[in-house]
């Protein structure tokens, strides 16, 4: 339930950052609750666990830089205390 949240809230931080962001889940078709996932191993040892999946116009050296900040963002308001 708190990876969820996680997700949720990263996904509102990324939109309002001006990056397209959906949580992934059971009406997507995708919902990473197969027992081989990260999430699912993490899970299974008690730790939170959230699974990013970032588009290559995002990650590339050559992505636009006020998009790549716009996504460092939207990471540090979630998870950076």
């Amino acid at each position: 339930a708190r990876s969820f949240r996680l997700a949720e809230q990263f996904a509102n931080a990324a939109v309002r950052n001006g990056i397209a962001a959906t949580v992934a889940d059971d009406d997507t078709g995708f919902n990473a609750n197969g027992p081989a996932t990260m999430t699912m191993w993490a899970l299974g040892r008690g730790a939170d666990a959230l699974q990013l999946e970032i588009a290559r116009n995002l990650r590339s050296v050559r992505a636009d830089p006020e998009r790549r900040t716009a996504l460092l963002r939207a990471l540090v308001q979630v998870f950076g205390d």
